[in-house]
């Protein structure tokens, strides 16, 4: 699992060509793959999770994560005990990674 956890934009993606505005898709505009644990509903069951991610930026630290915490609060967003979950949901945010570069 490499860098922070995204999931797809509602809004639209777009870029210059050829001095028009076209729609970027998701994929262009998200083309590094990565994989986490995520709860697909409100059971709070976690399971592998393909996804796509934008590229590093020039200002970004690429990270690959080796181990994550889940506190308390993470179980209770898995099972939506507070009504406002989104899911697919990827908890943890207390990581120890390593620095690729």
């Amino acid at each position: 699992m490499e860098g922070t956890m995204h999931t797809p934009s509602a809004l639209p993606n777009r870029a210059n060509r050829g001095g028009e505005m076209a729609e970027k898709s998701y994929e262009e505009e998200h083309p590094t793959k990565a994989v986490g644990w995520a709860a697909r509903d409100q059971s709070g069951v976690l399971s592998p999770f393909k996804f796509s991610r934008r590229s590093t930026g020039e200002k970004d630290v690429r990270l690959k994560v080796l181990f994550c915490g889940i506190c308390h609060t993470d179980l209770h967003m898995a099972k939506n005990d507070w009504g406002n979950s989104t899911y697919p949901l990827v908890p943890g945010y207390e990581h120890t990674a390593r620095e690729i570069f």
